[in-house]
């Protein structure tokens, strides 16, 4: 732990070169530090203080427990220890760090209670499997590359705008927003 944390490598994923916009910011200090995302959907954790206390409200004395806990589990895909966040499906068995269920097409929820779904178990829009509108050459609404088809994963439908989206498109724009609205609000 204490060698991980002095290159502020994230305690939970043992990482520190992935790119924010994946794993978001790195939290913390020495000697506990997490990237945002391994931090909030670490499945055993919960915020038991105050914003201001520990790491965003998660104690450092929890956060050692929860580290305790992932390490006697490997990942489902790199096999390595430090399974942390799983499945939100009770029955279902995958779990791992949260870079690699990124990799592997896990469905993550950015907020409520965090919640991750294996490939098998992710909810699909009902729109992207009825729509009948998104035909040949549609293209994102925000970087307006064309769009692949109903791939449900990387395809997103919005039913306010009536448009299609990249997935990733999404994401980095609710980074960036999560990000330049930190930084307007830091007192």
């Amino acid at each position: 732990l204490h060698r991980m944390s002095i290159a502020m490598s994230c305690v939970f994923c043992g990482r520190k070169d992935l790119p924010s916009k994946d794993v978001g910011p790195v939290l913390g200090k020495h000697p506990i530090a997490a990237h945002h995302h391994c931090l909030y959907f670490s499945s055993g954790l919960a915020q038991n203080g105050s914003e201001d206390q520990g790491i965003n409200g998660f104690m450092v004395s929890d956060i050692i427990n929860e580290l305790k806990r992932g390490f006697k589990s490997p990942c489902s895909y790199c096999k390595k220890k430090g399974s942390l966040v799983g499945c939100s499906v009770a029955s279902c068995r995958k779990a791992g760090h949260f870079p690699c269920l990124l990799r592997n097409k896990f469905l993550f929820q950015y907020f409520g209670k965090f919640e991750a779904w294996c490939p098998a178990h992710r909810p699909t829009q009902e729109a992207l499997d009825k729509a009948a509108t998104m035909g040949k050459g549609s293209r994102c609404v925000v970087c307006e590359f064309e769009l692949s088809g109903r791939d449900s994963f990387n395809t997103l439908y919005c039913p306010s705008c009536l448009n299609f989206l990249h997935r990733d498109c999404i994401q980095v724009s609710a980074y960036y927003s999560f990000s330049l609205s930190a930084i307007l609000n830091d007192p």
